[in-house]
């Protein structure tokens, strides 16, 4: 867990990340070229009343609403999913 002043800044770092690791592309031993995909999700509050355990349960529903999206996506609990095609 992060802890930044802006929730948009966790945005941009996963995004910048999930960019990142779509443009690595390994090739196999028998030519098999293979390339890499993300997904992540950020959650974000205000409110100091809210636990660890509930931001963790935002993130990880984020993460199901990426799978949902097919993949390659930052999901936050504040803004949706966003996919990117690298």
């Amino acid at each position: 867990m992060s802890v930044f002043p802006h929730p948009i800044v966790p945005l941009l770092k996963a995004d910048r990340l999930r960019k990142k690791i779509s443009t690595i592309q390994l090739t196999t031993t028998d030519k098999k070229k293979l390339s890499f995909t993300s997904s992540f999700s950020v959650a974000h509050t205000i409110d100091g009343n809210i636990s660890l355990d509930e931001l963790i349960s935002r993130t990880d529903q984020q993460l199901y609403c990426a799978k949902k999206q097919g993949r390659n996506c930052v999901c936050s609990d504040q803004s949706g999913c966003q996919a990117g095609p690298e």
